[in-house]
C-alpha cells in the first residue's frame, strides 16, 4: 500500500514538473519538487534579475513552475499586444 501511494505521488510530482516541456517551451528544471523554481527566485536580491538571466538562456518566451502553479513569462511584445490590447478588449465587453 505504501510503495504504490510513493509511486503514484512520484509520478505526479515527476508528471507535473514536465508541463512546459510536453508543450514545447522551454523552462529552467525546478529545484525543489514542492515549491519548483520559488527557491530560486527568492535567493536573488532582486529576483527581477532571475528572470532577466532566465530570459538570456531560455528565450523571450518560458515557463516557471511556482509552487503547484504553472507561469509562462514571456518580454516579447508582440505577444503582450495580443493579449493586452487584443484579448482584453473583447473579454471585457461581455461585463
Amino acid at each position: 500500500m505504501v510503495t504504490v501511494t510513493v509511486t503514484q505521488l512520484f509520478q505526479l510530482v515527476t508528471y507535473r514538473n514536465t508541463y512546459f516541456k510536453r508543450r514545447g517551451l522551454p523552462a529552467p528544471p525546478p529545484r525543489s519538487l514542492f515549491l519548483g523554481n520559488i527557491p530560486e527566485i527568492q535567493a536573488e536580491l532582486k529576483p527581477c534579475e532571475k528572470f532577466y538571466e532566465w530570459g538570456k538562456i531560455y528565450g523571450k518566451t518560458y515557463g516557471t513552475y511556482e509552487g503547484g502553479h504553472h507561469t509562462i513569462v514571456t518580454s516579447d511584445l508582440d505577444i503582450l499586444h495580443d493579449i493586452f490590447v487584443k484579448n482584453l478588449s473583447i473579454s471585457m465587453l461581455g461585463r
